[in-house]
């Protein structure tokens, strides 16, 4: 009778240990409910609704009674404002603010009274589509150089080199003190400002970089002194779309410029909690579990929302309060389940400005990072009915032993799988795989509601976020079960560049650093094995300085140096590795 009443109790407590730690709809639903609500108004990062969601995700890593936890708070810039003492003025007629003139968000601050050079449309470009030099036999030393937004359009080749950054770094390199855009037509028909928007890429201009209306560009056409048969305006922008040649205009009138902008600095946080392992030897080895919380806010221009126009809620259900609600789950069930390993849940902040939470985790790891034995992300996983039933999986190649395991647990699955083996992508697993630390990201598809107000909780599919999140146990637990640590393999596959690739002839083979480096240079996140900056010499860590000789501040100075190498060239970079200046010879 003692033994069946042992048998009975041992069932019971069992029966409810699982019942505590089952990974239930009801849950997740919650979970979601409360990130995607109204009340939390997108999570924008540094809001005081990202400080609640902090807290939240804190607290419930601290049921756990296992689990250790803790915040790791970092600075990013959240945003730019005009400050106070800005001002612009023709000779001594002073211009309104945000009416005649804006500073472009990465204006320097600074102080220039100049004379003016109108030189159409701003162009330097030499290679074997276009050739054309805007500045040719021009001196544009210490002056303004008034340049057009975009490209004629009836010369459709010349917009995929139009980007304006790109347009200052060309004018800052020909000696140019300002530049002062102007919108032609058939971009701005109304003759209306860019508004002032964060672009979330560090880095600034050397020199003043004002918008400014083409009433305001007139103004200083007709105060010229030097020329009265000057033509306006739109004249010039009409002649440019049928001259095969540039124009060049040198004003007598001076432009005075006094630019002050301010930068938001916010804060936000990862959250991460680490629950130990069991194994007196496996358990100084990690499995880290994450997923990013923040999303846009209430949208607007610099966003990344879809619809800029569009101040609304961005609700971020799928995007990713889905991924944050299964790994909330799986923290749940493993602190109930200890492995042999240990695990690191943590929610990454700030994903949407560019991974900056994930690559402050890698920077700042709260274990040794030759201890994170793998990485497993979950980034919008709510969708998997709209997704034809396909659970998408990549870096799959980024572990000899992936494959086999995909293979072992895609079987019972309620869905399908779609593999992916490279371990690069826009979200932070990339992040670990630059450091060769092996990775799965989880991802149910894109879907025309992504980055919009429409992505709500109404279009969830609960049931399959579940079932992702008990394959992802299996997968964790066949991971854990690995008498050695999966062995990393570089997949061989390149990050994918944006949208103005084509303008690059050749790549380097890095991955940049997108948080701020102050100026002194872009960081560089990960060299890519036998690509052309690796035979070089670079490492991860390094930051390009120059380039030919040429300075670079930031991620556009690097970009704008990029488009002007050629197949076959050597290269000349010069890195900082620590305090120590390097020059390396790289062929391309």
């Amino acid at each position: 009778m003692k033994t069946i009443f042992s048998i009975f109790i041992a069932v019971f407590f069992t029966f409810l240990l699982q019942a505590q730690t089952a990974i239930t709809t009801t849950e997740i639903k919650e979970h979601i409910h409360f990130l995607a609500s109204e009340e939390m108004k997108g999570r924008k990062p540094g809001s005081p609704e990202d400080k609640i969601i902090i807290q939240y995700l804190l607290k419930d890593f601290q049921h756990n009674e296992n689990s250790k936890c803790d915040i790791q708070e970092f600075e990013i810039i959240a945003g730019i404002q005009l400050g106070n003492a800005t001002t612009a003025s023709i000779e001594n007629t002073k211009l309104r603010l945000e009416e005649d003139f804006i500073p472009l968000f990465f204006s320097a601050n600074a102080e220039l009274t100049a004379k003016v050079v109108i030189i159409g449309y701003g162009f330097d470009i030499d290679n074997e589509e276009i050739q054309q030099n805007d500045y040719q036999n021009i001196d544009v030393h210490g002056k303004w150089v008034l340049i057009f937004h975009g490209a004629p359009e009836s010369k459709e080749a010349l917009f995929k080199y139009a980007d304006f950054r790109s347009k200052v770094i060309t004018a800052q390199s020909k000696g140019a003190a300002g530049v002062l855009l102007v919108s032609p037509s058939h971009i701005e028909k109304e003759d209306l400002l860019m508004p002032l928007f964060y672009d979330k890429v560090p880095g600034k201009a050397k020199i003043p970089v004002l918008n400014i209306t083409r009433e305001t560009a007139n103004q200083l056409i007709l105060l010229s002194e030097q020329d009265k048969s000057l033509p306006s305006i739109e004249y010039i922008e009409k002649d440019l779309e049928t001259l095969e040649h540039s124009c060049y205009y040198e004003l007598s009138t001076r432009f005075s410029a006094n630019i002050m902008l301010e930068h938001d600095i916010i804060k936000t946080a990862n959250i991460f909690g680490i629950i130990p392992g069991t194994d007196k030897d496996l358990k100084e080895e990690y499995i880290v579990v994450g997923a990013h919380y923040d999303h846009l806010g209430m949208g607007g221009k610099g966003s990344g929302s879809r619809m800029p126009d569009t101040t609304a809620v961005h609700y971020g259900a799928d995007d990713n309060a889905s991924g944050v609600a299964v790994v909330l789950e799986l923290a749940e069930y493993f602190a109930a389940n200890p492995l042999q390993r240990s695990i690191i849940f943590v929610a990454f902040g700030a994903e949407e400005m560019g991974l900056l939470g994930s690559q402050y985790f890698v920077n700042n790891p709260p274990v040794d990072k030759e201890k994170m034995i793998c990485m497993l992300n979950f980034d919008m996983v709510g969708r998997l009915n709209s997704g034809g039933n396909n659970l998408n999986i990549s870096g799959t190649g980024t572990a000899t032993e992936f494959d086999s395991i995909l293979t072992i647990h895609s079987k019972p699955a309620s869905f399908q799988l779609s593999r992916n083996k490279n371990g690069y992508g826009a979200s932070d697993h990339a992040i670990f795989y630059a450091q060769k630390i092996p990775v799965l990201a989880f991802f149910t598809g894109i879907h025309t509601d992504y980055h919009t107000p429409f992505d709500n909780i109404n279009k969830i599919d609960v049931k399959g976020t579940r079932d992702i999140a008990y394959f992802a146990i299996n997968i964790i637990k066949s991971i854990d079960n690995l008498a050695s640590p999966p062995a990393y393999q570089n997949t061989g596959d390149a990050p994918k560049r944006g949208k103005h690739s084509s303008k690059f002839k050749v790549t380097l083979g890095i991955i940049p650093d997108f948080s701020d480096n102050g100026d002194k240079g872009m960081g560089v996140t990960a060299v890519k094995k036998d690509e052309a900056a690796y035979r070089g010499g670079m490492q991860n860590g390094d930051i390009i300085t120059a380039v030919n000789g040429n300075t670079v501040s930031n991620i556009y100075d690097y970009m704008h140096q990029l488009e002007k190498l050629r197949s076959g060239e050597t290269a000349i970079v010069e890195v900082l590795r620590g305090e120590e200046k390097i020059v390396l010879l790289i062929q391309l």
